[in-house]
Parts: C-alpha cells; sequence; structure tokens
C-alpha cells in the first residue's frame, strides 16, 4: 500500500518514546480457537510485536521482555525500550539526578533518559550511555551523543557489539547495514559508507532539511538500494551506477525479485532489471509474499500471481497479508483465511494487530488480549517461509519435509529415477541419494541413516528435517512453539 515513510525506513529520528503499546487485561488463561492455533491471554498493561522470539511488555511504566509462550523472560525494568535485532535490544534508563552533560527533553519532566543495550538473558552489555540509538544490523548500530559543547543533539557515529565506537561521531543521520554498507547524511548530502567509515558511494543527492524528508534511501538489499530524488524513485546497485531509472512515483523495495511501483497514478511490478512483468493497472499493490500479492483494482481487492493471474478474489474485507495467511473483516469481527481462501480462524476478534509474525499474531476481543499461536508445521530458510504444495508432517514422531523445494532453494539439482524411486540431489561436488521407503540414504557416497524412511505423498518426496543437515551442512532448529523448522544456511 502506498505510504509516506518511503524514505526514512531505515532511519530512527524521532521514535525515542513510540513504543505502539496497547492495554491488556492482568491473568492468563490458555484457550483454543482449534488445534493449529492455540490462543493464551496476555497478563501485561501493554505488549509489542515478536522479533528474533521476544516480544517487548510494560508493567507500571516499566518495560521488559516475554518469550512465545507468554513467559516473562527479562523482567520489567526499563523505561523505554525496542525489538531484539541481531541478539541485542536497544533500552534506555532515565536518570533523575539532574542533568550533568546535556539539556533536558520538554517531556521528561527533568529526567535525562540514556541508552544501552541488553541480551537475550537480559544482561546489559553496553552500558546505557547514549541520547538515542538504533538496533544493530551486521554487527554494528548507530548512536547520537548528546554535543559534548552545548548539550544539543549531536552526531550519529557507530558502534560494535562491545560497545567500541568504530566509526566516529560526524553523521547527521545514519540508517542500517544491509550488504556491508550503510546510508548516511552528512554535511546534507546522501552517502553510502562502509564499515570501515570509508565512502563508497556517492549518489549526488541533497538531502535538505533537518527531518530528511527527500534523498535517503532504503537499505541495501541483495545488492540493491532504493533512493529518491526530486519526488522520484529508482535504484542504484553497489557500485553507485543507476540500474533502475528515477522514474516512479512509489517504490518500495524487492521481495521475492520483483517490486510493486507506482507511475502515473497506476501500480504494476518490475523486476531487478526494470522490466515491467506485470503492466501499471492497480490503484494500490503490495510487495510479493510466498507468491501472491495483494492488489486492487476498480475499488475491488484481489490477489495475483507472479504472473498478473488473479487466484483469489476475497469475498470479505482484507486487512493484510503475512506468512501465508489473511486477515479479513467481516461484519466488524476479525479473523483468518488461508490463500486458497480457506476460513482458518473464524472472525471472532474486535482487532487483529499486525498479522502475524514468527508465527505469532496478537489480537484482543470482549476487552481481553491474546497471543494467536500458528502451530502448523512450517519451513523457514533464512528467515523467508518457505511455500509449498505438500505441506510437511510428522511421521513416527519424526517431522518430514518436502526434499525438491528445500534442495532447490538450497541451489541443488535435482534428478528423480522413477524405476529405482530414487531421488538424486547434487550441488557443486556434493552429491545426495536417497531412495523411497528406504531408511539408508547416502551422502558422497557415505552411508547415512534415516530414523523414518523417505515417503512418497501427492506425488512428493518428503525426507526426515535432520537429513537436510547432515547432507547439505545446513543448521537446522525445530521452533516448539511455532512447530517450524528453521533452516540456515
Amino acid at each position: 500500500m502506498k505510504t509516506n515513510v518511503k524514505i526514512l525506513v531505515c532511519l530512527i529520528l524521532l521514535q525515542v518514546f513510540s513504543f505502539n503499546l496497547f492495554v491488556v487485561d492482568v491473568f492468563a488463561v490458555d484457550q483454543y480457537l482449534n488445534k493449529n492455533f492455540p490462543l493464551k491471554e496476555l497478563s501485561f498493561d501493554g505488549v509489542n510485536s515478536f522479533s528474533e522470539g521476544l516480544a517487548m511488555v510494560s508493567i507500571n511504566n516499566k518495560i521488559g521482555y516475554i518469550d512465545k509462550t507468554g513467559k516473562v523472560v527479562i523482567e520489567p525494568q526499563f523505561d523505554g525500550g525496542f525489538a531484539f535485532n541481531d541478539g541485542l535490544a536497544s533500552v534506555c534508563i532515565k536518570e533523575t539526578n539532574g542533568i550533568t552533560d546535556g539539556t533536558t527533553d520538554e517531556t521528561t519532566n527533568g529526567s535525562e533518559y540514556k541508552y544501552g543495550y541488553i541480551d537475550k538473558t537480559g544482561k546489559m552489555v553496553i552500558k546505557p550511555q547514549f541520547q538515542w540509538s538504533i538496533k544493530f544490523s551486521e554487527g554494528l548500530a548507530g548512536v547520537r551523543r548528546l554535543n559534548p559543547d552545548d548539550g544539543t543533539y549531536g552526531k550519529w557515529g557507530f558502534i560494535d557489539k562491545t560497545g567500541k565506537l568504530v566509526i566516529d561521531y560526524q553523521f547527521d543521520a545514519v540508517g542500517d547495514f544491509g550488504d556491508g554498507l550503510v546510508g548516511v547524511v552528512k554535511n546534507d548530502k546522501l552517502l553510502f559508507i562502509d564499515k570501515n567509515g570509508s565512502v563508497v558511494i556517492d549518489p549526488g543527492i541533497d538531502a535538505p532539511g533537518e527531518k530528511y524528508k527527500r534523498g535517503v534511501p532504503i537499505c541495501f538489499t541483495d545488492g540493491i538500494a532504493v533512493i529518491e530524488k526530486n519526488g522520484k524513485s529508482g535504484a542504484i546497485d553497489k557500485t553507485g551506477k543507476v540500474v533502475i531509472n528515477l522514474q516512479y512515483d512509489w517504490f518500495y523495495g524487492f521481495n521475492e525479485g520483483l517490486a510493486a511501483v507506482e507511475k502515473d497514478g497506476k501500480f504494476g511490478f518490475i523486476d531487478k532489471t526494470g522490466k515491467v512483468i506485470i503492466d501499471y493497472q492497480y490503484e494500490s499493490a503490495n510487495n510479493f509474499d510466498k507468491g501472491i500479492a495483494l492488489v486492487e483494482k476498480n475499488g475491488k481487492k484481489y490477489f495475483i500471481d507472479k504472473t498478473g493471474k488473479v487466484v483469489m478474489e476475497p469475498k470479505m474485507f482484507v486487512i493484510s497479508y503475512s506468512e501465508g495467511l489473511i486477515d479479513i473483516g467481516i461484519n466488524g469481527k476479525f479473523g483468518f483465511i488461508d490463500k486458497e481462501g480457506k476460513v482458518v480462524i473464524e472472525p471472532q476478534f474486535d482487532l487483529i494487530y499486525d498479522g502475524f509474525k514468527d508465527g505469532i499474531a496478537l489480537a484482543s476481543k470482549n476487552g481481553k488480549y491474546y497471543i494467536i499461536t500458528d502451530c502448523r508445521l512450517k519451513v523457514r530458510l533464512d528467515q523467508k517461509y518457505l511455500d509449498f504444495d505438500v505441506p510437511p508432517t510428522i511421521i513416527d514422531g519424526r517431522t518430514l519435509v518436502p526434499l525438491r523445494k528445500i534442495f532447490e532453494e538450497l541451489g541443488a539439482e535435482i534428478i528423480w529415477d522413477g524405476n529405482t524411486k530414487t531421488v538424486t540431489a547434487t550441488k557443486g561436488a556434493s552429491s545426495i541419494k536417497v531412495k523411497i521407503n528406504d531408511k539408508n540414504a547416502f551422502v558422497n557416497d557415505k552411508q547415512l541413516k534415516l530414523d523414518v524412511p523417505a515417503k512418497i505423498i501427492n506425488g512428493r518426496t518428503l525426507v526426515p528435517v535432520r537429513f537436510i543437515s547432515e547432507s547439505l551442512g545446513c543448521n537446522v532448529t525445530w521452533d516448539q512453539e511455532t512447530h517450524t523448522v528453521n533452516i540456515a544456511k
């Protein structure tokens, strides 16, 4: 959807006290919508979305963190905080013994906030000392100090996870690192620097004004960064070359190889070369997620595939789409359908917050607020949820996952021998063989014993998830709370 924050996505300039909390009641009871979506009532004054398995909560104006079961893992003790990223979270404490090194924010009633970082045990690993701080990305975080001369807001620099200043205070605004680079503003100029602080790209774009409403990019992702100049957006590569001309009125970035863009009042989709893949025809459009995108045409909302074909026309009000589930509303009540249009959670809530994130959704009804957990079997590869035509399943206590889809995502080639019912996968010098209904598998001619033999289900070969780890050297973990297989290359 069109938004007014297309440029400031990477910058945290004025968000210190904006926690987006909502009030909940003070007792907890387990309930069930159905076996796939257990429901837990929360027991806090406020709660925010989950990130890296933890969510920020508040009790008596103090901030702490819970896990996906609702258990408090970091006691509420901080005066402010943000979500975890890269294993750390920025939190603040309020000093009430007078101001010794700077001016006082008029909203703090004579107190000063200092920011530091905690780990997931709640240990303060970087002591509170910064006027502002943003999340860690690729091992570094932007921090801002007060001007030591007059106590006014000073410049931004970057620290590492030990708290060491690795790029000196010199910037007027900073973003998050992506692909080894970060967008910064210095002397009203947009620049891209590397982790040594060296200027790698100077795109020649001014960033006038304190709020930098123009010229500040979205971070580099997959080698491309979106930039804006004179109200038009395009993209550059990591050499600074313009790879997509600055011609779009709205251009947020790519997902699954395509980007929704607006031109002359209509939305369409382009690939990373700038080629128009789906013509300009929509009043609004979201980027693709799990192979489908939500668009609006002639006042109606549809879901389309990557060819532009309509795959579903919901008969109810669509709120959002995430992690394969669609938040819908009927007669003032909200629930979820899957991308085939099947109702998976009956509309019953008064409000749903942000859809599903990391297998968790937050909702409210009848004055009470809840965590909804998606306990369907899911597979996530390097933080990307995979979509299967045959879902993962559990056989004899072991989780089996579709081999072809995962191996192809990992860059392996798959060959099926129907005579011997054998799957052969090759990636570089590695060769993997699996035979249907046989507990013996082979990796580079070395025999491995499977807990459960490979099975054919609805025409697809499924293998134990542990075999993914042993065959291609991936790290595989299991999230019991959300029934998610996490695979990291």
